[in-house]
């Protein structure tokens, strides 16, 4: 695929997006029961400008870097803790001249309808009542917290715990403004510690969202060498959903499982119990957030058996139950501690999603999962995606059992899976953002192996900016 052929869809879609050409490209059908964003275009200088420049200086950092490969490699450090303020910069210049500026936060985090997680925490005046009660309470939490399990909740109060007895510092908070009067109001009702609570909350959900970028370097380096690693940094940095949808605690799920994946694999090449145990803890807490991070197992497995090689049922059996031991230490600690019952919430909030998300029946779906989790990727990693998929199929028809990516089979067959199930329909730009290690992972070394040019490396990254200002300024995204 050409570089001007890529170009050319991207603005082929942005276009149609700026101008909405068709409610189609917003979703299948309005909410409730179905889903489709909302058209709002607004657009002015400062949006535009911040982004761009902070853009444009990370671009030729990675062009400089990518030529000096050794120089990342020694002063390794140093350079991703630039990336990572690069990045948190990129967001700030992103959400401070977007809608309702910086306290666009304020509002997605205490407005119980965008995230009543933040409300839930309020509820809680004694951790073991509300763990020990939590599958009998679930049903009764507005919106998306009673289809999760508590671990959101219990940030924002774990935050709360903390910053109470320093809010008197913050009182100069108080005089914050919105241009937006709805903000003002909800924000001037708030405590002081509601308020220190609600922003520490947001900035904490910017700072590991924005951490996966270290992760996702080593990980990356780990897999596929300096080069692939190098050229994630960007790739991840720019994925709008990961800018668009903050400070929803959906952002920092690739955190969970880009780590929990990292420490599976250090801990199989180093025969490592310590790292396996790691990796089953960090899907737990992931798992508590979201059911979702759990789906992931099937990529782990996928992986595992597919770098595993002939050995013993013996030698197999060892890692599974090692890492299956790391997984339950957290619940049965919780069980012994609090009395929290892991299976009986998780049974509660998972018929709570059902009876949500299976009232969405519409057969575009099949579809539009996929569209949503694109559209809010990237365009041009869309394009790669279809070549991928064909060339995957046809190593495997050939049986080049060797040419295949596993990481990427593994997300192929775990996304068709809960697709065909109907059990995440809708929003997959936002829900679906757990499953995004493992989609830049095989996508990037794709990238690679194909001898995609730097200079299209320079366009992808391009060519995101861009997604991110249109969808920003075209739909509201939360």
């Amino acid at each position: 695929m050409t570089i001007l052929a890529i170009a050319f869809i991207s603005c082929i879609v942005l276009t149609s997006i700026i101008f909405d050409l068709s409610l189609f490209l917003r979703g299948p059908a309005p909410y409730p029961p179905d889903w489709r964003w909302l058209y709002n275009f607004s657009a002015h200088f400062n949006i535009i400008l911040f982004p761009i420049i902070i853009s444009f200086c990370l671009i030729c950092l990675i062009v400089q870097f990518d030529k000096n490969r050794k120089f990342v490699l020694s002063h390794e450090k140093g350079v991703l803790f630039v990336f990572f303020l690069g990045s948190l910069l990129f967001t700030f210049s992103v959400l401070v001249y977007g809608r309702g500026g910086i306290l666009v936060l304020v509002q997605r985090s205490i407005d119980p309808v965008l995230n009543s997680y933040f409300e839930v925490s309020q509820r809680i005046h004694n951790l073991g009542n509300f763990l020990r009660n939590y599958s009998t309470q679930v049903s009764s939490f507005q919106n998306v917290a009673k289809y999760h399990p508590p671990a959101a909740a219990i940030f924002y109060w774990i935050i709360s715990r903390i910053t109470n007895p320093f809010s008197y510092l913050f009182t100069f908070l108080s005089s914050f403004r919105s241009s937006h009067s709805d903000i003002t109001i909800a924000w001037q009702q708030l405590s002081l510690n509601q308020k220190v609570t609600s922003l520490s909350g947001s900035f904490l959900f910017i700072l590991f969202t924005h951490l996966t970028v270290i992760v996702l370097y080593y990980l990356t380096k780990v897999l596929y060498g300096i080069q692939s690693a190098i050229r994630s940094l960007l790739l991840y940095i720019f994925i709008p959903s990961i800018i668009l949808f903050i400070p929803l605690p959906d952002g920092m799920y690739p955190f969970f499982t880009a780590l929990s994946f990292y420490l599976f694999i250090v801990g199989i090449k180093n025969k490592s119990y310590a790292q396996l145990v790691g990796s089953g803890i960090l899907m737990y807490l992931g798992a508590m957030f979201s059911l979702q991070i759990f789906v992931v197992t099937i990529i782990f497995a996928i992986y595992y058996f597919s770098v595993a090689g002939k050995k013993s049922f013996k030698y197999h059996l060892k890692h599974v139950l090692v890492w299956i031991c790391g997984f339950l230490l957290i619940p049965i600690f919780l069980y012994i501690v609090w009395g929290f019952n892991s299976i009986t919430s998780i049974f509660a909030v998972m018929a709570n999603h059902n009876s949500f998300v299976f009232s969405r029946k519409n057969p575009l779906w099949l579809i539009y999962n996929y569209y949503d989790f694109f559209i809010f990727t990237s365009i041009p990693l869309a394009i790669y995606f279809v070549f991928h998929v064909k060339d995957m199929f046809q190593n495997i028809f050939m049986r080049r059992f060797t040419h295949v990516n596993w990481i990427f089979f593994g997300f192929f067959i775990m996304t068709l899976f809960i697709n065909i199930l109907g059990i995440m329909n809708g929003e997959t730009g936002r829900t679906w953002l757990a499953f995004l290690p493992f989609y830049i992972l095989p996508m990037n070394e794709y990238l690679s192996k194909n001898k995609v040019s730097f200079k299209t490396m320079i366009l992808i990254y391009v060519l995101q900016v861009i997604q991110i200002i249109v969808l920003q300024t075209s739909w509201v995204t939360i």
